[in-house]
């Protein structure tokens, strides 16, 4: 995983790939919230917003919803910073409203794993050190 600060480009995350074909198994809906897009593959691209104090900054994000509002996850402005963290913007259905919560931790291959703290956005039915879908950085077009 290159340093923030060497990135050029867009942030491409499949999230967790179980999730999302469940949420659409069940009738839910995935709505991406532009700047970001979701690709061919079903990943979803975030654009790169800015780098500074050791994060790079992406813009955009991903709202999955199912069970009439029951299941709600916002993902949206991911960070990705020097130590591997990548945070994404908190909510009140995850108890991180107005702070940034740590969501994966990605590693030098690219791999990602579920934090302890976001355990909580997919209530608590994975463990911490979930396996995520990989984390790739992008130039932009």
């Amino acid at each position: 995983m290159p340093e923030p600060g060497a990135v050029e480009g867009d942030l491409v995350r499949g999230v967790l790939d179980s999730f999302v074909t469940y949420v659409r198994a069940v009738g839910g809906h995935v709505t991406v919230a532009p700047p970001a897009v979701e690709t061919a593959d079903g990943c979803f691209r975030f654009p790169l917003l800015s780098v500074d104090d050791g994060q790079a900054r992406f813009a955009g994000g991903v709202r999955f919803e199912a069970h009439a509002g029951a299941l709600a996850l916002d993902i949206s402005e991911p960070w990705l910073s020097s130590n591997g963290t990548l945070s994404v913007r908190g909510t009140h259905a995850m108890n991180s409203e107005g702070r940034r919560l740590p969501f994966a931790v990605v590693h030098p291959d690219n791999s990602a794993e579920l934090t302890p703290e976001a355990i909580v956005a997919f209530d608590f039915r994975y463990p911490a050190g979930t396996a995520l879908a990989p984390v790739d950085l992008l130039r932009s077009h």
